[in-house]
């Protein structure tokens, strides 16, 4: 099973698991210290997805911090106020960090710092694969992470990233 096939999923590691060192529970309210909790949105940036993807977040039962990587990509159906998006986020959210892709990422991350948000947790990246390097390097057990608008193709990135990152944790 992929870890990304359901929209909110929570990764355990467990050493007893052997080379497999992930437990996926689809109950949110029940977050332990040593959970990733992966939240994915795909639906857009309308108000009601942004709404959804805040919602999700802070019932997410993070027991340490809340990530979120936003994909900031222009498309012929799409005319929102991206600086207005960052500054959701970053305010209604409480995030910690900030991480922002695509062509409009600069505006966002404008508007996650005006929430005030500090610089250095807000991170513009230029591709989703340094991206998916810069998230795993900041992740820590407990984090919730939201996926907003993340091609399929880089959250399968990401799950590779943390596969490798968490397995040598699991096998000590």
């Amino acid at each position: 099973m992929d870890l990304l096939e359901k929209p909110a999923q929570k990764i355990r590691k467990d050493a007893n698991q052997g080379p497999a060192p992930y437990i996926l529970n689809d109950d949110l309210s029940q977050a332990t210290a040593s959970e990733l909790t992966l939240l994915v949105e795909t639906s857009g940036y309308a108000p009601a997805a942004i709404d959804r993807s805040l919602a999700s977040l802070r019932s997410a039962g993070a027991q340490q911090r809340r990530l979120v990587w936003l994909h900031a990509e222009q498309t012929s159906d799409t005319n929102c106020d991206w600086k207005e998006i960052g500054h959701r986020f970053a305010a209604e959210a409480s995030v910690d960090l900030f991480l922002t892709t695509g062509f409009n990422a600069r505006e966002v991350a404008l508007g996650a710092r005006d929430a005030g948000l500090f610089l250095s947790n807000v991170v513009v990246c230029t591709d989703q694969a340094t991206a998916c390097q810069v998230l795993t390097e900041r992740l820590a057990p407990g984090d919730a992470i939201l996926l907003h608008e993340v091609s399929s193709v880089a959250s399968q990135a990401l799950q590779r990233w943390l596969k490798q990152l968490w397995q040598p944790m699991a096998a000590a």
